[in-house]
Parts: structure tokens; C-alpha cells; sequence
């Protein structure tokens, strides 16, 4: 879950993320008639949630999703748990979606395929009239009124964001293995790419436009201020309130070449997804062209609304970012908090309701405890309780940690680091290990991204990178759709490619295999 929630969440974060999300994920899977209505609630074992969290780190619970995942046609248990993971455990369990749902899947599932493109767009149309309103202009005097709605709107724009998920994975499963039938499987990455008019790809084209003096940073901060340094926390600081990061990388695309302009990209990559559903229909038996260029045309949907209804739940947590200020600054005010960012290490629910007694006490213990967190790595996958690493304790700024430096113990150089394909391709070139999204504006022309994770403030680094490499997530996570969309190679789900590549090293990327090989140390 680091895509969403890339920092250790304060107790703020996970009132906003845990219950919410989970509600989220049984309404999306009740809308595609995975799960019966009654189903659809907040279970007191933690065991049947979809997510939780574990020393303030969201986590999924990879069994449970692929139980019910795997319900939906054209997929499997097995596809979920290789997505998610990047291979299949011999001993996995063999638990299942809730017996007898398949005709309800048939009679829902196709409902939303078919509504969802007017779905996502009304409900992002509504997001950004609310957020415009409420939030950009900075008045938080309203701060309970304003949380209040912003989990209202992130319960609904995280239902939608999850039925668009899951029906990405379940497409994508569909199209590959009807590449796979055609013996023709190391298309299928080309083929689920070029779709075009993925939200992230407009933010690269509009950081352009700043480059070149097209756009003023006001208009930029009015479409987009609202994504910016780890903003799936409630604690990240969006671009409305901190634009040098941005201004960073306008910079360095104001020294680019007009050949590297975003949309041309994007055109090239929708060229080869084009040529590559030529070649795979012209070795389909008729039967299967037809469900080809249904399957294609549907996945397109999915993958804009899936990037499109993600910046209608990051508005959503704007909203409370923007309300914590406010209730912050008055607690403060009023003796009951001892510092304004202490409205962080409360809940939701304590904030517009009852606020307890000594909560000046208890948000500093709880902001203690985030910090012990903060020094201790988990590690990818576990079972049970994870054992946690410390490595150290993080320094706290202003806007959170200090970055640490780049590349660790425990090198590997001419040596092999498996991933998962997440944009075909192959690219020799210099590494840029960055952990911080301030210094995207380092990359040099040529060089590789390599990162923890991404989210969609993360395309101003891809949009400067030649090729991508992320230690977490899978094909339809979100690093690997953008790289696709921008005709990027991408190496998915290292584990640890930060730690063991180091800036300047010479690296291979090769997309299609999923492989990273060191070749040279700087």
C-alpha cells in the first residue's frame, strides 16, 4: 500500500484510510456482485479485513484479495497473488470468493464496464468544483464541517477507485492470456499500453507548458495542487502549499529538447500498442479478434478512470489536510493541543466529536510512537505479525523526514535484481537513485529512475527519466501504467533496488523480462 499511503500514518491517516478503505472495497466489490449486500461492513476480526494497519504501515491482505478477485471471469486466484507479489506461493490457501456469485458478476460487472467512464467523470467533475472551493482557498475556519465532508467524498471516490481496480487487473489478466494463446505472451505489456489520456500524463504535459512559459504556476496549482510529496498521507505537503519540487523539474524540461515533450511520448507508446494489436489479432482465430478489440477498448476505460478517480480521493485527503490545519491552529489556540500539528495525532472521529480529555498528552504519545515507527523497515511480504528492522531514526523537518542517502549495504554490481515487467523495453544508462521527490530536477538526460514507489506526483521525475525502476508494485500499479503510457522500460517490484544500486552506477533495464543488471559501478 505504499503507492497510497507512502509514509508511516499518524493517527489521522489511518482513521481516514483503515475503515474507509475497507468499506470502499466491499462497496466496489457488492457494485461488480462479488460480494452479497450483506456483506458489505466493518468485520471485528481483523483477519477478514482487506487492509490494516501494521507499526502505522497500511498493508493488504494478498490472501483475502485474491480469494475474491479471483471470482471475476477472465481472472484467478493465481493471477492476483503473481500481480501483487510477483509469484505464486506453492502453499498458498486455498480460500474462495462466497459460493454461487458468478451469475450476479455477469449481471453487475458488465453494468459498471458500462458506466463507468460517465461515473468517474461526474465524480471527478463534483471533487474538483468541492476542493476549488473548499480547500485551494486556504480558509480553514470551517475545519469540522470540512473533515467531516472530506471523508464523506473519499468513501465515495475510493469505491469507485476500487472497482476501477479491479477491473484493471481483471482485463489486463484477460488480454494476456489471450497474447499467451496466440504464443505471442511478451506482448502483453505493449498491448495494455498507449491508451492515452491517462490523468498523469496531463500533469507532464502541463509541467511542460511551464517549461516553455505556456502555463502560469497559478493555473498549474488550480489543476493539480492537490498531489505533492507523500499526499496519500494526510501529512504530505501537496503542491498548493510547496511548489519547489515543481519548479525544480520545470527547470531541468527547460533544457530539454523538443522531441522529449510529454505528448509525444505518449503518441509513440499508443503507436506501438496499435501495431502490437495488429500482429496479435492477425495471429487470433476470428472468434478471438472480436474479443480482442472488446477487451482492448474496455481496458482503456479502466486505466483513465482508475488514474482519474485516484486524484478525486487525493482531494479527498487535501480536504483533511486543509481541516486539520484549521482545527490545529484552534486547539493550539486554546491550550488543548500543544502545537497545531498535533490535530495530526488524533483521529477523525476524536476531532469532530468528543475530543478526549487529555488529548494534549495523548497526541504527544502518539506522535513518540509514529516516530519510533518511522526508524523500523518491514519487511514486503509476512505472515502474521511482521518482524520489524530498525534502521535508525529518521530526522523530522518541517515537511518531514530528511532524506536519507541513496544506495546501501550490500552491493551487487554485475549481478541480476528480478522485478516484474511493468513497461516493456530495454535501456542501458547511468542510474539516479532519488527517495525524495524534491530532488526529481537531478535527473540528467539519459538516466534511470530509481525509486521506492510512486505515486502521481511521481511523473515529474518519470517524465525527465529514460527508463524506470520501483522496489514496489506489480504490472497495474501505478509506476508501471504511467511508464506504459509515456513509452517508458520499466522494471517493477525489485524489493530493493534503492539499496542496491547507487547514482552513477551503469545499469540494463530490460522491460520486457523484468530484469535489472548492474553492468558497472560510477
Amino acid at each position: 500500500m505504499q503507492e497510497a499511503t507512502p509514509d508511516v500514518m499518524t493517527p489521522m491517516c489511518w482513521s481516514m484510510w483503515t475503515s474507509l478503505g475497507e468499506l470502499a472495497a466491499r462497496r466496489a466489490w457488492h457494485s461488480l456482485g462479488i460480494l452479497p449486500r450483506s456483506m458489505v461492513y466493518l468485520p471485528t476480526d481483523v483477519n477478514e479485513f482487506v487492509m490494516a494497519p501494521f507499526y502505522g504501515r497500511q498493508a493488504l491482505n494478498v490472501d483475502r484479495l485474491a480469494a475474491l478477485m479471483g471470482a471475476l471471469p477472465g481472472t484467478s486466484r493465481e493471477d492476483v497473488e503473481r500481480d501483487m507479489l510477483g509469484t505464486v506461493r506453492a502453499d498458498r490457501p486455498d480460500d474462495r470468493a462466497p459460493r454461487g456469485r458468478l451469475p450476479f458478476i455477469l449481471v453487475k460487472a458488465p453494468r459498471v464496464l458500462l458506466a463507468q467512464d460517465r461515473r468517474v467523470r461526474r465524480l471527478c467533475a463534483d471533487q474538483w468544483r468541492w476542493w476549488t472551493r473548499e480547500v485551494l482557498p486556504g480558509d480553514e475556519r470551517s475545519g469540522r464541517r470540512l473533515l467531516t465532508e472530506s471523508r464523506e467524498r473519499l468513501l465515495a471516490a475510493a469505491t469507485v477507485h476500487g472497482s476501477c481496480r479491479f477491473l484493471t487487473q481483471a482485463l489486463q489478466g484477460a488480454i494476456g492470456g489471450l497474447a499467451a494463446s496466440a504464443g505471442m505472451p511478451e506482448s502483453a505489456s505493449t498491448l495494455y499500453s498507449g491508451f492515452g489520456g491517462v490523468a498523469e500524463t496531463a500533469i507532464a504535459e502541463d509541467l511542460w507548458a511551464l517549461s516553455r512559459d505556456q502555463l502560469t504556476e497559478a493555473e498549474f496549482v488550480r489543476r493539480h495542487g492537490y498531489h505533492g510529496h507523500q499526499v496519500g498521507n494526510v501529512h504530505g505537503v501537496p503542491w498548493r502549499i510547496d511548489l519547489a519540487p515543481v519548479r525544480s523539474v520545470v527547470a531541468a524540461l527547460g533544457a530539454r529538447a523538443d522531441s522529449a515533450r510529454p505528448r509525444l511520448r505518449e503518441r509513440a507508446a499508443i503507436a506501438r500498442r496499435r501495431q502490437a494489436e495488429t500482429d496479435l489479432r492477425a495471429a487470433l482465430p476470428p472468434a478471438e479478434r472480436w474479443m480482442l478489440t472488446r477487451l482492448t477498448g474496455a481496458a482503456a476505460v479502466q486505466v483513465r478512470c482508475m488514474e482519474r478517480s485516484k486524484a478525486a480521493f487525493l482531494m479527498a485527503i487535501d480536504g483533511a489536510r486543509a481541516a486539520c490545519v484549521g482545527l490545529g491552529a484552534e486547539l493550539a489556540a486554546e491550550g488543548r493541543l500543544h502545537h497545531p500539528g498535533d490535530a495530526l495525532f488524533l483521529t477523525a472521529d476524536e476531532l469532530v466529536g468528543t475530543l478526549p480529555g487529555d488529548s494534549a498528552e495523548l497526541a504527544a504519545h502518539r506522535r513518540s510512537r509514529w516516530n519510533e515507527y518511522r526508524s523500523l523497515t518491514l519487511p514486503t511480504t509476512f505472515v502474521g505479525m511482521p518482524e520489524p528492522v530498525t534502521t535508525g531514526p529518521v530526522p523530522e523537518t518541517a515537511a518531514g523526514p530528511v532524506r536519507e542517502t541513496a544506495g546501501g549495504p550490500g552491493r551487487n554490481d554485475g549481478r541480476v535484481l528480478p522485478g516484474a515487467c511493468g513497461s516493456a523495453g530495454t535501456v542501458t544508462g547511468r542510474a539516479r537513485v532519488i527517495l525524495d521527490l524534491s530532488d526529481a530536477g537531478s535527473l540528467e538526460p539519459g538516466e534511470v529512475l530509481v525509486c521506492r514507489h510512486t505515486d502521481p506526483a511521481w511523473v515529474m521525475a518519470m517524465t525527465l527519466a529514460e527508463a524506470l525502476v520501483v522496489d514496489v508494485g506489480a504490472s497495474s500499479s501505478h509506476g508501471a501504467i504511467v511508464a506504459r503510457e509515456l513509452g517508458i522500460p520499466c522494471v517493477i517490484g525489485t524489493g530493493h533496488g534503492t539499496r542496491m544500486i547507487r547514482t552513477g552506477d551503469r545499469v540494463l533495464v530490460d522491460g520486457t523480462a523484468g530484469r535489472v543488471e548492474i553492468l558497472e559501478p560510477p
